[in-house]
């Protein structure tokens, strides 16, 4: 049963996500030029205006996931599929690798787990560990009605990570681990020979090999677990045949085999989904851009236009550390601009200008490399 507190946050959460305007927050501001720019290559069917909406909506979906962390009556309402009862004897003997996704209400596969006493450990990054160790236990302990200290967590990133992993599967323990959290990502994942270029959505993105790897050392399957929203109080899991290693493979084939099925089992499900994935947040700490998108074809028979205005679909502006910049979405670069380039290309997007304009010499190199755009 819903709780009056559940349905009230609930509310609170949906108008607070209608009422935000994010271009009134730097930060925030900042962050939907990326996520734009990811949503551009990965999902380019998608139009830019619908940009905005979705990237309020992964942060709503960010804010409905912590609030359903310990709400045990969200599993009465929940559909699972692909849970037979050989696959939940598997899971209850445990060793396991369950590799999941920050989708829909992601913290409902350990909701489940706790319920139907599978025994699992987490493993998360150290900064989800310093600033959420405590709700976690308590939740878990409440559900499963142990004591303190039985619940487990490890940091990813930790030294010795890949060892404490191997002994839990050992102890009998399931291993849950978020596949598409950003420990570890940038540049040291790009150069890191434990990782590999793989496919996904259009694009490709650089991630790391641990969860096959980790499967392939061990010989424990790595069962596959996505969760979805079919509406903001009714979920999905979805369980996903195991992975058996192949172990007769060299290791580095064998684990990238692993990690690829992994990723596109997954994109079915972002892509029907896009607003309830929240790793948009930071996909550009590893995606490899081949496919880039199409820029619309503008005229050089100049006297067509009418006005100019900002193309806010390619670019985006920001400010950080009272500096302006220009964001190009092809390759995720900012450059600063002046106070005055800044003012101008904020002043066109809502109030286009004569095309007269694109005389000055400066404008007009703008125009040339498609910061500014013509509109009739």
């Amino acid at each position: 049963m819903k709780s009056i507190f559940y349905k009230n946050e609930l509310n609170r959460l949906h108008q607070e996500c209608r009422n935000l305007d994010i271009f009134k927050n730097e930060r925030m501001e900042r962050q939907f030029h990326v996520v734009s720019a990811s949503l551009l290559h990965y999902l380019p069917g998608i139009a830019f205006d619908e940009h905005v909406g979705i990237f309020k909506n992964i942060l709503l979906n960010q804010s409905l996931s912590i609030l359903d962390q310990d709400k045990l009556h969200l599993l009465n309402d929940a559909t699972i599929n692909g849970l037979s009862p050989e696959k939940t004897e598997r899971l209850k003997a445990g060793g396991n690798i369950i590799c999941t996704f920050h989708l829909g209400s992601y913290r409902l596969l350990n909701l489940f787990l706790a319920a139907n006493n599978i025994p699992f450990t987490l493993v998360v990054s150290k900064a989800v560990i310093d600033g959420q160790q405590g709700s976690f236990e308590t939740g878990f302990n409440e559900i499963t009605g142990t004591e303190e200290g039985c619940f487990k967590m490890i940091a990813a990133e930790g030294a010795g990570a890949l060892m404490q992993m191997c002994r839990e599967l050992k102890k009998g323990k399931n291993l849950v681990i978020y596949i598409d959290g950003n420990t570890g990502s940038g540049d040291t994942t790009l150069d890191n020979q434990n990782s590999a270029l793989v496919p996904f959505l259009n694009q490709y993105i650089r991630t790391r090999l641990g969860v096959g790897f980790l499967s392939v050392l061990t010989k424990m399957p790595v069962l596959p677990v996505i969760s979805y929203r079919q509406s903001m109080d009714k979920s999905v899991l979805h369980f996903f045949d195991e992975i058996i290693p192949d172990t007769t493979q060299e290791r580095h084939t064998a684990s990238k085999s692993i990690v690829e099925k992994i990723y596109t089992q997954a994109a079915p499900f972002i892509q029907q989904s896009p607003e309830q994935w929240e790793a948009w947040l930071y996909l550009h700490k590893t995606a490899c851009i081949r496919n880039y998108f199409t820029e619309e074809t503008h005229t050089n028979a100049l006297n067509l236009y009418k006005k100019i205005t900002f193309n806010k679909k390619s670019f985006g502006l920001f400010r950080a550390n009272d500096i302006n910049y220009i964001f190009r979405k092809s390759d995720y670069t900012a450059f600063p601009l002046t106070k005055a380039e800044y003012s101008f290309l904020s002043g066109v997007i809502d109030n286009p200008v004569s095309f007269e304009k694109i005389e000055d010499p400066e404008y007009h190199k703008m125009y040339l490399n498609k910061i500014l755009i013509g509109i009739m």
